[in-house]
């Protein structure tokens, strides 16, 4: 892992304007225009080759900056960099290969009327990842790097475990070859007893491939033994950022004493 940025987030926000009330706007008691922030202010600098942890209870924010950082929502105001670069609105096709995400549900972030075949047939053309004849051949690479066999190509999703599913959307992912992986809270739909093989998957992916990953979760034992650091959000912001054992040992705001507190002792 490098000191470097892969993506410098500086001053992002994100405001919603909010509908006036039918009752309000009839008798004038409310000007029209309120809006809900749902960011405010976020600085987080994401290292190259690392995996960088974002903590924080639902509704904090996090997943309106995932999908601003995969170009899918637009922020109110501030700026976004790749490699020093500004990342403009709208995306360019090779910007938006460099920055992919692995939703919460692998069920409806999977098409269930395609095979696994063409799903990822259909992203190595598009991106000419690799020559037509060579399509197959990428198509099982990517599914042995996730932990799957090479019968999984003629399948559909409806016929694979959750778990299974999960490892689908990931070689989805890596199709097209991505610098930065977005992972939107991706255990949290899962059983239990598959979470950890999945949290694996991302740290060997991680080992292997040299990928900045940026691993968003609610619960802090799920990226304990995951991340390298851990930015935590609360309401909007970023609260804390930290190296991973210093979070744990020494948390500085009460927003985060109060996760590690809410840990389970037999968890990490």
């Amino acid at each position: 892992m490098s000191g470097e940025s892969a993506v410098l987030i500086s001053d992002i926000t994100k405001r919603y304007t909010m509908p006036t009330p039918v009752w309000e706007r009839v008798t004038k008691r409310s000007e029209s225009g309120r809006s809900l922030a749902a960011l405010d202010g976020i600085d987080l600098d994401v290292r190259r080759g690392e995996t960088l942890a974002l903590v924080g209870e639902s509704g904090s924010g996090k997943s309106t900056l995932a999908k601003i950082l995969v170009g899918s929502v637009a922020p109110s105001s501030g700026e976004l960099r790749y490699d020093g670069e500004p990342m403009p609105v709208p995306r360019g096709k090779d910007l938006t290969r460099r920055i992919q995400m692995v939703f919460q549900d692998p069920y409806s972030s999977l098409n269930p009327r395609i095979s696994v075949r063409s799903l990822l047939s259909e992203l190595l053309l598009l991106h000419r990842i690799v020559p037509r004849r060579q399509v197959r051949t990428e198509c099982v690479r990517l599914l042995n790097l996730v932990g799957l066999d090479d019968d999984a190509l003629d399948a559909y999703p409806s016929q694979f475990s959750g778990g299974q599913r999960q490892r689908i959307a990931i070689a989805r992912a890596l199709a097209v070859r991505p610098d930065v992986l977005i992972a939107d809270e991706p255990v949290s739909a899962l059983d239990v007893s598959v979470q950890a093989t999945i949290l694996d998957l991302f740290t060997s992916l991680q080992e292997e491939l040299g990928l900045t990953i940026l691993f968003i979760a609610h619960n802090l034992a799920v990226v304990q033994h995951l991340s390298q650091r851990v930015a935590v959000m609360y309401l909007g912001r970023i609260v804390e950022v930290a190296d991973t054992d210093e979070i744990f040992a020494n948390p500085q705001h009460p927003y985060t004493q109060s996760l590690i507190a809410s840990i389970p002792p037999h968890v990490g």
